[in-house]
């Protein structure tokens, strides 16, 4: 099994329009096998005997979404470097600033 964190928003925003695609959406689709096709080999280490802290980030994008306003947020969570945990969303309500857009990630 395998898990690609660095798709995750590409293949949420596409998952959008499966009922009704455009030319749009086939081309960025197109564009994301050639993306996996071209990375397949790429991997995440997690080495031993470093110390095993957590750093985690968070972001927020104010009214990012073309179609509803909302906001688009998201947070990372690595351990040793590399990535142990991710999410991407968009946000069920609306955000009037992007300091409460950011709020609304924790």
């Amino acid at each position: 099994m395998a898990t690609r964190s660095d798709l995750s928003h590409s293949v949420s925003v596409l998952s959008q329009f499966l009922e009704k695609p455009g030319i749009q959406h086939c081309k960025a689709f197109l564009h994301v096998l050639k993306y996996l096709k071209g990375t397949q080999d790429i991997g995440l280490t997690y080495p031993k005997g470093i110390n095993a802290g957590i750093v985690a980030y968070t972001e927020a994008e104010w009214g990012n979404c073309s179609t509803t306003r909302r906001s688009v947020t998201g947070f990372l969570a690595k351990m040793c470097g590399s990535l142990i945990l991710w999410k991407t969303r968009k946000q069920p309500t609306f955000s009037l600033s992007t300091d409460e857009a950011k709020y609304e990630v924790l």
